[in-house]
């Protein structure tokens, strides 16, 4: 008996070396964007739009995360290239006012990390209407301000039905 437990012993004790030497030997998996960080919750992170590669299933959550952040209007202010509001929910197809009561701006509107599609000038203390139609419907559309490295604010269009009845984004 007392040979039978020192072999069952040795045995554990083995099997506990073998495992700890497999772990050690193994490489660190390189956690994917979408398992290994959240997606963002501060605005200016959001607007900036998920990485090129992320998985689509991340990419479908940041999308979740810009509408859930979004603020239903009719206007927007890019003074100094400080959008307020950072992401605007607009219907799709109307019109809305972009006013700058800065100096002279220029933003460039593009969709999904592409290249530059419009392109709006606004003189100093100036506004404009803007038809709330892209050429590619429903989605968010980053813009930039004065050629900024990064997008500095988002365009949510959505179909006019949706915005009605969505109680989930904030009104402005």
């Amino acid at each position: 008996m007392l040979l039978t437990s020192r072999v069952s012993f040795a045995l554990l004790a083995l099997g506990a070396v073998i495992l700890v030497t497999q772990g050690l030997t193994k490489t660190p998996k390189t956690a994917s964007v979408a398992s290994s960080s959240a997606v963002p919750d501060d605005l200016a992170l959001l607007v900036k739009g998920p990485p090129h590669d992320a998985p689509d299933d991340y990419k479908k959550s940041f999308l979740d995360a810009v509408i859930k952040n979004s603020v239903v209007t009719s206007q927007v202010d890019i003074t100094n290239c400080q959008p307020q509001p950072l992401i605007a929910q607009i219907k799709l197809a109307s019109e809305f006012l972009i006013k700058n009561g800065g100096p002279a701006v220029t933003i460039e509107l593009t969709q999904a990390h592409g290249d530059p599609k419009y392109t709006y000038q606004f003189e100093k203390n100036s506004q404009r209407t803007i038809q709330a139609d892209f050429g590619k419907g429903v989605g968010a559309y980053a813009y930039y301000c004065n050629r900024s490295k990064d997008p500095v604010g988002v365009f949510y269009l959505k179909y006019p039905r949706e915005l009605d009845t969505d109680h989930t984004s904030r009104r402005q």
